[in-house]
């Protein structure tokens, strides 16, 4: 996985790091999405080559992305499984996933499902690092109601990474029927 966002010279710092939110805040509303080991497994690898599209242009990085993971012959993978994650990589920014794209119409119902609620994981993880400076440490979730907060544990400024989430925070408050509150957390105080 590495080796393609290398050979793509994709951000390969924000690329973990965009992997390590996304993976926390999947483990945190797992209760909520009821996804198992294999669609985390999938949502951390579209984490990883999200951005691999720069290698073509930066403007439409993302479908660029969708290309390249779709025609990788990724070792290990099911074309159903690429299909997944490449459209997780394409819905990662921008437009959020509707039948009209046709490269998610062509998933199955239930993999648009599943894609739907992946994505919604990644775009925030990915609004998360707008600044690609890995700033949050941690990241912790609440529930209340119709709310959920999101502690981020950081030393420095999250103004910009939580203007980046809120840009990219419809998807999931739409999928998981809540509104996303921020509270930046200093590990110092």
């Amino acid at each position: 996985m590495m080796r393609l966002v290398r050979r793509c010279r994709a951000p390969e710092v924000h690329s973990l790091q965009v992997a390590a939110l996304a993976l926390r805040l999947f483990d945190q509303t797992r209760p909520w999405h009821r996804l198992g080991q294999q669609e985390r497994d999938w949502l951390e690898y579209a984490a990883m080559l999200h951005d691999i599209g720069y290698f073509i242009n930066y403007t439409r990085h993302h479908k660029h992305s969708y290309h390249l993971i779709i025609h990788s012959n990724l070792i290990g993978f099911s074309p159903r499984e690429l299909a997944i994650i490449a459209n997780l990589a394409r819905f990662h920014r921008r437009a959020e996933p509707k039948e009209r794209h046709k490269e998610f119409a062509r998933l199955g119902r239930a993999d648009q499902k599943l894609v739907r609620k992946l994505a919604a994981i990644l775009r925030v993880a990915d609004g998360l690092d707008r600044s690609h400076s890995q700033r949050i440490e941690v990241i912790n979730c609440e529930r209340f109601d119709k709310k959920t907060l999101l502690h981020l544990v950081a030393r420095q400024d999250l103004g910009i990474e939580i203007w980046g989430a809120q840009q990219k925070a419809g998807l999931f408050e739409e999928v998981f029927q809540t509104k996303l509150v921020y509270k930046h957390v200093n590990p110092k105080e």
